[in-house]
């Protein structure tokens, strides 16, 4: 595919990120000069500034695999812009004609753009797996040559796109906003309840997944570290939100409440390292001790945040 004639915004600033929307809402956020510090928003800082960090297991006997996790909310990006004060909303459209017009006026107006695509049907990423959430930065087209420019958070350089895989990126996302498959499996827990789910079941873990004890581990070790999730389930993301908020606002809870989340982070990281043996029996074994301190540290973060919350409330009084 040619690569002659890209319009790339000459301001626009683009760096490898570990979560694809807090990269890319890095990125805009640079790009249009909004920081609290002369220094842009490190990418942990808008991970954080989204409240976005969030906890869901599903746990069912009958389900591959038997345990689920996701580690963020699904509204990330627009609770980011509500938090921040920016005016923002998503631009959804069954027309894939019309999703293409307003793509291109923004673009031509010279403001790139947020969209969600499919990185498995991204002609780049090569091998991707589907993700419905991915985000992306459209920074310019080309008509001529059927390109579109993508800033892509796993990418050091802007990607050169076909027009007609990213419609197809987008379309699925559409669908599967728009009508998304009903759930086969309903058994959830979030929050804390659902860490808490998560270590009251794994001690009888080999008996309810049978013989998928092995799959069901390395699902959970793909989830944890894998997909983007900055190899922690976003804790490592909220970790260092936690450290420059801290240093910001000069505050010793909000401090404490970092070192917590390093802890943490750390907890998510060796759990997955632990239940990554051919062995399931021993991965199980291995990751039990792991899932207890990632039980007890997901209470003492929340504990630690609700200690600066108080605070800020008093003060404000």
């Amino acid at each position: 595919m040619s690569r002659s004639s890209p319009v790339i915004p000459t301001r626009f600033r683009h760096r490898v990120a570990e979560h694809g929307a807090s990269g890319a809402l890095r990125d805009l956020l640079e790009h249009h000069g909004l920081s609290y510090a002369s220094e842009p928003l490190s990418e942990g800082a808008v991970f954080g500034f989204s409240g976005a960090l969030d906890l869901r297991v599903r746990i069912a006997a009958a389900a591959i695999p038997t345990v689920d996790l996701e580690g963020r909310a699904p509204t990330l990006e627009l609770e980011l812009c509500r938090h921040l004060g920016i005016d923002a909303r998503w631009h959804a459209t069954a027309d894939p004609a019309a999703a293409w017009q307003t793509l291109r006026e923004q673009l031509a107006a010279g403001r790139p753009t947020l969209l969600r695509a499919d990185p498995a049907l991204l002609g780049y990423r090569h091998g991707a797996r589907h993700d419905t959430r991915h985000a992306v930065v459209a920074t310019s087209h080309d008509d001529g040559a059927d390109v579109v420019w993508i800033a892509d958070a796993s990418f050091p350089e802007p990607q050169a796109c076909s027009t007609r895989s990213l419609a197809a990126a987008l379309e699925r996302v559409v669908r599967a906003m728009r009508h998304p498959p009903r759930p086969h499996h309903p058994h959830l827990r979030a929050g804390l309840a659902a860490v808490d789910a998560l270590a009251a079941a794994w001690p009888g873990l080999p008996e309810l997944a049978g013989g998928r004890l092995g799959a069901t581990l390395a699902a959970l070790r793909a989830r944890v570290r894998d997909g983007a999730t900055g190899g922690a389930l976003y804790r490592s993301l909220q970790a260092r939100f936690l450290h420059d908020a801290a240093a910001l606002l000069g505050s010793p809870q909000l401090g404490r409440a970092a070192l917590v989340c390093d802890d943490l982070a750390d907890a998510w990281r060796t759990l997955a390292a632990e239940i990554g043996s051919e062995d399931a029996e021993l991965s199980h074994r291995l990751g039990a001790a792991w899932v207890q301190r990632i039980c007890s540290l997901e209470h003492q973060h929340v504990e630690a945040l609700e200690e600066h919350l108080e605070l800020h409330r008093a003060l404000a009084a």
